[in-house]
């Protein structure tokens, strides 16, 4: 009989295998964890730079708020004194038109008690 050979195990080469398979592995890992917490401290990075420009952008809206309702409240003022010049021109009008009123009738119950002659030299200019 012929013997066909048959490649002999070797007892350590599987052991030395699964060391190696496992060295493998554990460098893989290594390599996969540093990766990881390299792109959980870029994403740290990149929420604190957020957090950095929505603060600012948050109290750049703040001061442009009330920048905005302080110039509402002078409108509403300036409407307040607009309604108060208005009303102030209103009664002076009402008092030129009384005092108007009161030099006619002065000027009429004169001119009722005048002559014709009297009348004659006399021109109501009104003011």
């Amino acid at each position: 009989m012929t013997k066909t050979s048959t490649p002999k195990s070797n007892p350590t080469k599987p052991a030395d295998m699964s060391g190696i398979k496992k060295q493998q592995r554990l460098a893989t890992n290594r390599e996969a964890a540093k990766a990881s917490r390299l792109r959980k401290k870029l994403q740290l990075e990149q929420l604190e730079t957020n957090v950095l420009q929505l603060t600012q952008q948050n109290k750049d809206l703040l001061e442009e708020n009330r920048l905005l309702r302080q110039k509402l409240n002078n409108y509403i003022n300036l409407d307040q004194y607009r309604a108060l010049l208005a009303q102030q021109a209103q009664e002076a009008q009402q008092q030129q038109a009384q005092q108007r009123l009161h030099r006619l009738q002065a000027a009429a119950s004169v001119a009722s008690k005048a002559t014709p002659a009297q009348l004659q030299y006399t021109t109501y200019i009104p003011r």
